[in-house]
């Protein structure tokens, strides 16, 4: 189903009154966006869950990437009742969606222990030990309830042992649904914490490398922001300081920014909307949640050779990983920039990397959050 502005009302609001729908939201010219459309289309056949899928292009339909306030490529929106009841940004796999689908179609207050499943899915992790360890002190010293708050104890730090634990439960219990959501838990942090699980992927014929040279008309950012993020860590690494965590508020900071800086063609930390002019007001202004947050930004330019026609232009572009490198080193360069980077204060990041073609500069922005 092809969503606009025009059908809008008939086929969305009206159609989530009676079904479920789950809207991806894409440009033309957005290659993560091609890459997850087969794949929702995937789960969509395959669901065992009753919810219809549609598709929204915000190129032609602006006036519905204002209506849900979308400032990421692709956004997943899922709608019910006439209202947006859950979303996500980005790529994501199979494994990934269906979870997210499972997490927010089914009616958890059906399965047992309904409250301490909802805090886990919404990662009250703190919340969930204290209640379950109310249920132990209830039951005895050996009771499954024990060995979930271990899980628990373990997940993120040693996911290893969270497995362990859980393994331990006899299968077919009432407490299957706890299992089942600290499971997934553990799936999401391992996948989210591999340096080689891009947040977004472009379509391509083949997979970019990393040393590949740089094609403009097939730009991959979201290479260039994994090798960042992840050569980003290597140093927080060798100066003793925990790695950054991917966050999604401060992703979204950062590529507002890093678009208003290409819109503008300035390297600057501030902007002229009001609502957003410092790193602080822009974290905030997407739900904020951070006691403290930094930003670095910097552009690089890319040489241009004119041919002698003086209508096509040669690019000359170096390899992605090169690139990184050297966005990386312009920041370790700069004292201000660097004492963020290292700064073992901070817990989070989100990366953004996009190019303007009149200039030929490569703008990109890190907003750190803790």
């Amino acid at each position: 189903m092809e969503i606009t502005a025009q059908n809008f009302p008939q086929a969305l609001v009206a159609k989530s009154y009676q079904t479920p729908v789950v809207v991806q939201f894409y440009a033309p010219w957005c290659g993560p966006c091609r890459a997850l459309k087969p794949v929702i289309q995937k789960v969509h056949e395959q669901s065992k869950l009753k919810w219809d899928l549609g598709f929204a292009n915000v190129q032609a339909s602006p006036v519905l990437a204002k209506k849900f306030g979308i400032f990421m490529l692709p956004e997943v929106k899922l709608i019910e009742h006439g209202e947006v009841k859950a979303s996500f940004s980005g790529f994501k796999s199979d494994f990934i969606i269906k979870n997210w689908l499972d997490n927010n179609l089914k009616k958890v207050e059906e399965i047992p222990h309904s409250p301490i499943v909802n805090q886990l899915k919404n990662n009250q992790i703190e919340n969930a030990k204290a209640s379950l360890l109310d249920l132990a002190i209830k039951e005895n010293p050996n009771s499954d309830y024990l060995k979930l708050i271990a899980a628990l104890q373990h997940l993120e730090s040693n996911n290893a042992n969270a497995m362990q634990w859980l393994q331990k439960i006899a299968r077919g219990g009432e407490t299957d649904a706890l299992v089942k959501s600290i499971r997934d838990l553990v799936d999401i942090n391992q996948e989210d914490n591999n340096p080689t699980t891009p947040t977004a992927s472009p379509y391509t014929i083949e997979p970019t490398k990393a040393t590949a040279k740089i094609n403009i008309e097939t730009f991959d950012f979201a290479l260039l922001e994994s090798l960042v993020h992840y050569g980003i860590n290597e140093i927080r690494k060798g100066k003793g300081a925990a790695a950054l965590a991917i966050e999604p508020t401060l992703t979204k900071a950062a590529v507002d920014h890093n678009n208003y800086q290409i819109r503008t063609d300035t390297l600057t930390h501030y902007q002229e909307n009001p609502l957003k002019k410092t790193v602080t007001e822009r974290v905030d202004s997407f739900g904020g949640g951070f006691r403290m947050v930094g930003e670095n930004v910097q552009f690089k330019g890319f040489p241009v050779r004119t041919w002698s026609t003086g209508n096509e232009k040669e690019i000359i572009t170096p390899t992605y990983i090169v690139a990184a490198e050297d966005l990386i080193k312009n920041w370790v360069k700069s004292p201000g920039h660097y004492k963020n980077l290292i700064n073992p204060k901070y817990k989070f990041v989100g990366t953004a990397v996009g190019w303007n073609p009149e200039t030929s500069a490569v703008f990109s922005t890190q907003v750190f959050g803790a």
